[in-house]
């Protein structure tokens, strides 16, 4: 098709949602690593809380089965437990089976399947050690958020133990599952706590793109018919 300023608004509209459907394939995140800027971040957005107060001590939770709406797996064999006795921000953390071992170890991960698709994540980490990229929390569409070097800047007499560190995301695509554990490169077995996800507004620069792409292809539309 030869270029004439007749058909340049549909070329320029088609260009536009190419480039709005490219932005949006290459999925981007923003990583967090303390529980305050993911906050601000996610502020607008519609979250959900877990941190299984709602649950019994020592309740176990099996790999594949679900808890408040959220399904868990585990690898390694491992089963959650609900625990009062280890590393927790609160009542209730999520530690491992058996109560002996208690934590999760270098190496485990733990993979959570919501009930939705989501684009925002993230988790408290209670481990005593580990070295800065060792904590890992993965999509399933592959983005990837790791800690930084320092612990969470919050508030140690409100925790039962002072050794947690904060990873969390926000894409621009979303997700259904999330994994999230300590590679062997960690020093010590971790617990988890104060799950958050949800969604929130796509990237500013994806919406301009895709309401340009309209404005335009809304003035060719108007321009074959007035022609």
């Amino acid at each position: 098709m030869s270029i004439t300023l007749a058909n340049l608004p549909r070329l320029a509209a088609a260009v536009l949602v190419s480039l709005a459907a490219a932005g949006a394939a290459q999925a981007a995140s923003v990583s967090y690593t303390t529980s305050a800027a993911f906050q601000a971040a996610v502020a607008a957005g519609t979250m959900s809380f877990e941190g299984f107060e709602s649950g019994a001590a020592d309740q176990f939770i099996a790999s594949g089965s679900s808890f408040n709406g959220l399904t868990y797996s585990f690898s390694d064999g491992r089963t959650g437990r609900i625990d009062e006795a280890y590393g927790r921000l609160d009542e209730f953390g999520l530690a491992a089976e058996p109560a002996s071992v208690g934590y999760f170890d270098p190496g485990n991960s733990i993979t959570v399947t919501f009930g939705s698709a989501v684009n925002a994540f993230g988790v408290f980490f209670i481990i005593e050690e580990t070295l800065p990229g060792s904590i890992r929390v993965q999509t399933n569409t592959g983005e990837l958020a790791l800690n930084g070097g320092a612990y969470d800047p919050q508030d140690p007499t409100l925790f039962i133990a002072p050794f947690y560190y904060f990873v969390g995301l926000v894409s621009d695509v979303a997700f259904t599952s999330v994994t999230f554990g300590a590679t062997d490169a960690a020093a010590s077995g971790f617990t988890v706590d104060n799950l958050r996800f949800g969604t929130v507004v796509p990237e500013p620069t994806t919406l301009a793109l895709c309401g340009l792409a309209l404005l335009v292809a809304g003035a060719a539309s108007r321009r074959r018919r007035g022609g």
